[in-house]
């Protein structure tokens, strides 16, 4: 018999039969009046769809991490999705490429099987690995699903991947050597969360694989701005991953948002739709 659990903005999961996709909820209507996806494309058995993980972008470029056994690596791509190079990630060490995030010229990449942080120049030609901090261990353990920047002042964003049911109402604020500086607690808990990323006017976008959705919080003072349900098919083995901002307009198309959305396949390579979300007011998220 499946297991349903009343989640806090009226939904259910049934575990292990799939999810009941959570309304649209916006509570802030200047920051995400209009929110909803515009554009989607579809990548089908590619190298870099294997085990995909997350998105980041510098306004030119996407940037995808991957994690795909003995082929670990971020690769580089114009906004067209025409490949423009590739680092491998292998010789880190790390069981897990996690999401990943792009500011004033590098790349973070979070990594997991033991924690740490890749540090990748965005021309693609050298990692370097930070160990986390004792305060990031205190606080998030061995749990590194993503990263994010804050691009008003450069500090680091993450949190645990709150497991259904439990979840997590914790982001933690990092400096550049993965020292905690802050605690923001979370209006209402998420779960499964594989990807984060900060706007320019301080609020903070989550991907939750469960039940599929992207709440937008207040970075102040961790209160929920609104969400927006991602169609997703657990049962078809579909991963919600990295989500990443970026005001960008690709074949006459403007958005604001963009994620990840893997189609995990067993008989061949992995797919990606790679979604594209916009806000009526950009200048206002």
């Amino acid at each position: 018999m499946p297991i349903s659990v009343l989640l806090p903005y009226g939904g259910s999961v049934d575990d292990p039969e799939g999810v009941t996709m959570p309304a649209h909820e916006i509570h802030d209507h200047r920051t995400l009046a209009g929110l909803a996806k515009v554009h989607e494309t579809k990548h089908y058995n590619e190298p870099w769809t294997e085990e995909c993980q997350g998105v980041a972008t510098d306004g030119r470029h996407w940037y995808i991490s991957t994690n795909h056994e003995g082929h670990q690596a971020v690769h580089r791509f114009t906004l067209g999705m025409s490949a423009a190079g590739s680092l491998s990630l292998d010789e880190l060490g790390h069981g897990h490429v996690g999401a990943l995030c792009w500011w004033a010229g590098r790349l973070f990449i979070a990594l997991e099987k033991p924690a740490g942080l890749a540090i990748v120049d965005d021309g693609l030609r050298q990692a370097q690995r930070l160990a986390p901090h004792a305060s990031f261990t205190a606080a998030q353990g061995s749990s590194f699903p993503w990263v994010a920047v804050d691009p008003r002042d450069g500090s680091l964003l993450s949190s645990a991947f709150g497991r259904w049911p439990e979840g997590t109402d914790c982001v933690f604020v990092y400096d550049a050597e993965l020292r905690r500086t802050r605690t923001l607690r979370l209006s209402t808990p998420v779960f499964n969360v594989q990807g984060g990323a900060v706007t320019p006017r301080g609020n903070l976008v989550l991907s939750s694989d469960i039940p599929g959705d992207l709440p937008v919080f207040r970075l102040s003072d961790g209160q929920l701005l609104g969400r927006v349900p991602v169609a997703i098919d657990h049962g078809d083995g579909e991963e919600l991953e990295g989500v990443c901002h970026g005001d960008l307009v690709e074949s006459g198309i403007r958005s604001q948002l963009h994620v990840i959305l893997l189609d995990n396949d067993s008989s061949n390579r992995d797919d990606v739709y790679f979604k594209h979300y916009a806000v009526d007011h950009p200048e206002h998220l």
